[in-house]
C-alpha cells in the first residue's frame, strides 16, 4: 500500500485564518477516507512534524492552529469521522524516516529537470513541492495537501530526471481520490485471471459481493469468454457503485439488462438456482444478466442494503423450456 507523503508547500506560508484552512483540510481528509478507508491497514502518513507543531494557520495576531489541532477539532461535528481516520493513520516524522539506505541514495540521485511526457501542466507542481515530490516519486507514495490554487488540482504528476519518468498519485479533494481508485480498479481488472480472481475479486469489483461458489466456477468458467465475463462484471459493479450512492429502491437500467426467471421455470428449477451468499448461507440467485448466448451471471439483490452479490457464474442454467 502507498504510503501518504504531506505536501509541505501547502502550507508556506500558513492559511491567514482558521476558518480558510478548516474546509481544505476536511476536503483533503474526506479524498483520503475515500480512497483506503475500507482497507485492512491504512497507509503510514509521512510529515515533516508532528502533526501538533505543523502550522496550519497563523493569524494576524500571531496565534496558531495546527493540524493537529484542527483534525482533533473535527471531533464532534459533521466531520467526525475524518477525525477518527487522521488519528488512525500510523505516522512518520521526518518524511523520510525508515527508508532503506539504496531508497535514501536514490533519493540524493532523483532531481525534477523537465516535465514527463503528458505530464507537462504538473511540472510547476512537482517544482513546487519540491523534495516531497521526489519522495513520492521513488518510494511510489501519495502526495498530499491543501487545495489551495488549481496548482494543486492534479490527480497524478510526472516529471523527468536524467531521461528517467517519475509518476505519482496526488490527493488534495475527493475527485483525486477518485481518479486514483479508478485506476487502480483498471489496473487490476487488467491483470485478472481465472487463478487470481479470487484473491482480488475486491480490488477489481469493489461495489460486488461474490458467493463462496463463485470462487469454484470461476475456474470452470471457459477461457475464450473469461474476458468478456469480466467485462460484464465491470458493467455490473458499476451499477452496484451508482445504485449505492442514488435514492432509488431498484437498480438503475442497464445493457445487458437485469432479467428474472419465468415463473414457470422457477416452479421446475428454482433448486438449480440455489447457491451459497458470501456469508455462506444458500440463496435463490434468480435474477441474472447475459455473459454470451449460452452464459450468464446469476445475482441477489439486497435491496435493503442496495448491494449485488454474484451467487453464480457459468453456462445457462435449465429453464422450463429448454431443460438440461
Amino acid at each position: 500500500m502507498a504510503d501518504y507523503v504531506f505536501n509541505s508547500a501547502t502550507l508556506n506560508p500558513p492559511y491567514p485564518t482558521r476558518a480558510e484552512a478548516e474546509p481544505h483540510l476536511a476536503l483533503l481528509l474526506e479524498g483520503l477516507a475515500a480512497l483506503d478507508a475500507e482497507s485492512d491497514v491504512l497507509p503510514t502518513f509521512r510529515l515533516p512534524n508532528d502533526p501538533w507543531y505543523v502550522v496550519l494557520a497563523r493569524h494576524a495576531d500571531g496565534s496558531e492552529v495546527t493540524l493537529g489541532e484542527m483534525a482533533h477539532a473535527f471531533y464532534g461535528t459533521t466531520y467526525h469521522d475524518y477525525a477518527a481516520f487522521f488519528d488512525q493513520l500510523s505516522r512518520a516524522i521526518p518524511s523520510d524516516v525508515g527508508l532503506e539506505d539504496s531508497v535514501v541514495d536514490e533519493l540524493l540521485q532523483v532531481a525534477p529537470e523537465e516535465a514527463a511526457v503528458g505530464y507537462e501542466q504538473t511540472f510547476p507542481s512537482v517544482q513546487a513541492a519540491a523534495f516531497d515530490a521526489v519522495l513520492c516519486a521513488v518510494t511510489n507514495s501519495i502526495l498530499v495537501g491543501l487545495f489551495r490554487s488549481g496548482l494543486w488540482d492534479f490527480d497524478s504528476m510526472g516529471f523527468l530526471s536524467k531521461e528517467i519518468a517519475y509518476c505519482f498519485d496526488h490527493v488534495a479533494i475527493p475527485s483525486h481520490a477518485v481518479a486514483i481508485a479508478d485506476r487502480r480498479t483498471r489496473l487490476v481488472r487488467s491483470d485478472l485471471t481465472s487463478r487470481n480472481f479470487w484473491q482480488r475479486r475486491s480490488e477489481a469489483f469493489p461495489h460486488l459481493a461474490f458467493g463462496l461458489d463463485v470462487e469454484s466456477q470461476i475456474g470452470k468458467f471457459s477461457a475464450t469468454l473469461l474476458p468478456l465475463l469480466f467485462r460484464r462484471l465491470s458493467e455490473l459493479d458499476n451499477l452496484a457503485g451508482a445504485w449505492r450512492e442514488s435514492a432509488t429502491a431498484h437498480p438503475p437500467a442497464m445493457l445487458p439488462p437485469i432479467t428474472r426467471e419465468s415463473e414457470a421455470t422457477m416452479a421446475r428449477y428454482a433448486n438449480a438456482r440455489k447457491f451459497r451468499g458470501e456469508d455462506g448461507v444458500s440463496r435463490t440467485f434468480e435474477d441474472h444478466i447475459w455473459v454470451d448466448r449460452t452464459h450468464r451471471v446469476h445475482i441477489f439483490l439486497h435491496d435493503k442494503e442496495k448491494k449485488i452479490e454474484v451467487g453464480y457464474v457459468g453456462r445457462h442454467l435449465p429453464i422450463s423450456s429448454q431443460p438440461t
